[in-house]
């Protein structure tokens, strides 16, 4: 109830001048993903994000319990425009393969991570009530460098997140440079 993406907008403090937030789920349309190798997946996309020229990925630093850490590639999952994720997605296919056939057609162009403030969930939807100050922002070109990363940095092997992995298996292994502090966080 008023979980509705205007309203968490509005309570965050976003005022829309000058901006404006889409749903994704009210103009969800049908489309057929296709990942080589694989069987095609129907299911739908938001017409936002299929139609847009510049895919960014604004994720929050965090480990989690199933995935064990939830950074650029999973948040990508929140892509998908069905709004019960865990019954439409979960239960239908595993969460990993519906994100890895999402960003095959859809790839993000550029990613940050929020780790101004870093935080443990739970099973994706219940945070840590005493949060970490990090003061760290993490960017890039490649999502899949940023996760790799990212994981590093909270000592953590980047590809035990079934995502990332699969994901790897199928766009390749990605090569990436670091600038800054890489000392991993307590």
């Amino acid at each position: 109830k008023n979980r509705g993406v205007r309203n968490v907008a509005r309570v965050a403090g976003y005022t829309f001048a000058g901006y404006d937030f889409v749903d994704l789920t009210l103009e969800k349309e049908r489309f057929t993903y296709p990942l080589p190798g694989f069987a095609d997946w129907k299911n739908w996309v938001g017409r936002s994000w299929r139609d847009a020229d510049y895919r960014i990925d604004f994720a929050k630093f965090k480990t989690q319990l199933d995935n064990y850490y939830t950074l650029c590639v999973k948040n990508q999952f929140g892509t998908l425009p069905l709004s019960n994720k865990y019954w439409h997605y979960h239960g239908r296919m595993p969460y990993w393969a519906c994100t890895v056939y999402a960003l095959h057609s859809f790839p993000v162009d550029f990613g940050f991570v929020d780790a101004y403030i870093g935080s443990d969930g739970a099973i994706g939807f219940a945070v840590q009530y005493t949060p970490k100050k990090l003061g760290m922002m993490i960017a890039g070109d490649d999502i899949f460098a940023i996760d790799i990363f990212g994981s590093e940095m909270m000592s953590l092997d980047p590809y035990d997140s079934s995502i990332l992995r699969f994901a790897v298996q199928r766009f390749g292994e990605p090569e990436f440079e670091i600038k800054g502090d890489n000392t991993p966080i307590a």
